[in-house]
């Protein structure tokens, strides 16, 4: 899927822009930025699944869907060894989902 999809077009000279809110962008600028984001939420599910939870707003904010959160939640569930025994048991006993409300899906 392209990160431009959706937006309005508009062309300066040889120039291609895309706006996004109140700012006009180049395509590899938007690029640049969906790779931070999708670094960002990589990371916020990483961590969130080290902390025994699953934040359902990603899955449903997102215009991936939530595969790079669901990529760092992965990530950490391979990596669930290196935390030892009682990261697991807690895990188990403690895991919970951040529920997102029915309206903002």
């Amino acid at each position: 899927m392209s990160v431009t999809n959706g937006l309005k077009k508009y062309t300066r000279g040889n120039e291609t822009l895309y706006a996004l809110g109140d700012n006009l962008y180049t395509e590899d600028e938007l690029e640049a930025m969906d790779e931070a984001r999708q670094k960002r939420d990589e990371q916020k599910g990483y961590e969130d699944r080290k902390s025994h939870c699953y934040d359902k707003w990603y899955r449903y904010s997102r215009s991936d869907d939530g595969a790079a959160y669901d990529h760092g939640v992965v990530k950490c569930v391979n990596e669930a060894s290196k935390f030892g025994k009682k990261w697991s048991q807690e895990d188990e006993d403690n895991f919970f989902v951040i529920e997102i409300a029915e309206e903002n899906r």
